[in-house]
């Protein structure tokens, strides 16, 4: 018996020992370099390696894309911003329209497919690089190609309509074309040589229908809109030898922000406005003309002049908008003939109306207009806002007082110094102006403030005044000088526009119930 108890026993302690070995060679083999890993742990340590060497390849490579992807980036947003930099330091429309060609959309999709694709480390640095290299060369391309796009540019589908509609269309108000309806469909529109030429052959085919009965005038062709395109003199010279025709109705021609017109169209405006007085032909014709910001010199605006000096001429436009910031660069500022053919300006005998708006006029330029313009024309209204006149230009234009009816000073000075503004000596100077001139626009000279309006508003008190409309918006007029104002009713019974606005973000506000007094009274003046 003692025999099979230790039997079973040792029965157990093997199959103990049996069940404990495993564990026991696991623990040994993990210890031990000369025994076998089991088939399982060597599994799982080669799997977790593999991960981690992936792992570790796919972050080396991700490190790697992004720095080469970072080029991309910095070539796309530099790109763009030099871009917008462009469009807005240009002077005129021609080169906003070359930059406005370049494809910006499919830059930005190409971008976009090169940052996505898993490209390998080598060929995305490679293609990074060319991409910058590439956008580098697009500006200098189109304006190296700039001659082949002017006569060729593809023009836009309601250009198209514009054509269709002059060549075929038989009542024009019936036509509910937003752009008929604006007058000024052909505006920034892109045209250029080959669209001149275009719309003149609509143009003619149009005047020959007009003469024949078939058709109505077309609003849009009788004030003819053309800012801001890319024709130069040869597509001018084409549409004005068509507006020559014996049924043309044409009275107003907007040309400006054409850069590449130059004295040849000019000569040839020139030249058809005296054709027109030689025959004495009574129908509507040229009478308002837009040229400014075009590339038209001395000799140019001289023939213009003398044209006006043959027959009555209602309005001339050289509205140029020169930058102030600009005229501190020479290289980036375009140059300006104004300033150097205001002497010429007399020769204008029938001109009634001078726009000279962003010319960068100064004072010793308005002695020379003054020159100019008394004794020698009829302008009636002279328009010289955002110039850079000061108290002494203003005091320069006292001798106009008998001629002109209407005055707009709008706007006047410049960068940096403060001294050379439309102040209180200015208004002072103008003060005899108030028995003449129906209108007087000051607006945005903020030195002005409230001694200007005080000035102005005993001027007005004067029963000889004959201002209707006095703008004096952002001029930093507050309460004494809105109330000065008030009190001029209900004694003056001209003045039936008044504008004090403030909204350059300065503190001067003139209270509600003073704002509704003002616009009562002036109410009472158009009974």
């Amino acid at each position: 018996g003692e025999e099979k108890d230790t039997a079973t026993v040792s029965g157990r302690d093997e199959e103990s020992s049996q069940e404990e070995t495993p564990a026991s060679s696991l623990e040994f083999n993990n210890n031990t370099n000369d025994m076998e890993e089991s088939p399982l742990v060597a599994a799982d340590e080669t799997s977790l390696s593999a991960a981690a060497a992936r792992g570790a390849a796919a972050a080396k490579h991700e490190s790697s894309t992004d720095t080469c992807r970072r080029p991309i980036l910095i070539w796309t947003a530099f790109y763009f911003v030099v871009w917008a930099m462009s469009i807005v330091f240009c002077s005129s429309a021609t080169s906003v329209f070359i930059l406005l060609q370049i494809p910006a959309k499919q830059i930005l999709l190409f971008k976009l497919f090169l940052l996505r694709k898993d490209w390998r480390d080598g060929h995305l640095k490679t293609i990074s690089y060319w991409y910058g290299i590439g956008l580098s060369m697009l500006v200098y391309y189109k304006a190296s190609t700039f001659a082949s796009v002017r006569n060729s540019v593809k023009p836009l589908p309601e250009f198209q309509t514009i054509i269709h509609d002059l060549k075929y269309a038989s009542n024009f108000d019936a036509i509910q074309n937003d752009y008929m309806k604006s007058q000024r469909p052909m505006q920034a529109m892109g045209l250029g040589n080959n669209c001149m030429y275009e719309l003149s052959y609509a143009l003619k085919t149009h005047f020959n229908r007009y003469g024949s009965n078939e058709t109505m005038p077309a609003p849009y062709i009788e004030h003819l809109n053309l800012i801001g395109n890319i024709f130069d003199d040869r597509g001018l010279e084409a549409l004005v030898d068509v507006l020559q025709h014996p049924y043309a109705y044409t009275t107003t021609l907007l040309i400006g922000r054409n850069k590449d017109i130059t004295d040849r169209a000019a000569i040839a405006i020139a030249q058809w406005i005296e054709n027109k007085s030689q025959k004495g032909d009574k129908r509507k014709d040229l009478s308002w003309l837009e040229i400014g910001g075009t590339s038209i010199t001395d000799e140019g605006f001289t023939a213009l002049y003398r044209a006006m000096g043959t027959r009555s001429f209602t309005f001339l436009g050289t509205e140029y908008t020169d930058s102030r910031v600009l005229q501190y660069f020479p290289v980036l500022h375009q140059w300006n003939p104004i300033p150097g053919s205001i002497a010429n300006v007399k020769y204008a005998k029938y001109l009634i109306e001078l726009s000279l708006t962003g010319n960068t006029l100064g004072n010793s330029d308005m002695i020379e207009l003054t020159k100019a313009v008394k004794d020698n024309t009829n302008i009636t209204k002279l328009t010289l806002v955002d110039n850079m006149i000061g108290n002494d230009g203003v005091k320069a234009l006292i001798p106009l007082v008998t001629q002109l009816t209407q005055l707009e000073l709008g706007l006047n000075w410049r960068i940096g110094d403060t001294d050379n503004m439309i102040g209180n000596d200015g208004v002072k100077a103008l003060i005899p102006l108030v028995t003449q001139l129906t209108e007087l626009e000051l607006g945005l000279n903020w030195r002005i403030g409230d001694t200007g309006a005080i000035l102005l508003a005993e001027a007005l008190k004067n029963p000889n005044a004959t201002v209707e409309n006095l703008r004096l918006f952002n001029c930093n007029v507050g309460t004494e000088g809105a109330e000065a104002l008030l009190s001029i009713f209900p004694q003056n019974k001209r003045l039936k526009h008044l504008s004090l606005k403030n909204t350059r973000g300065t503190h001067t506000t003139i209270p509600k119930e003073t704002i509704q007094q003002l616009k009562a009274a002036i109410r009472t003046n158009w009974k």
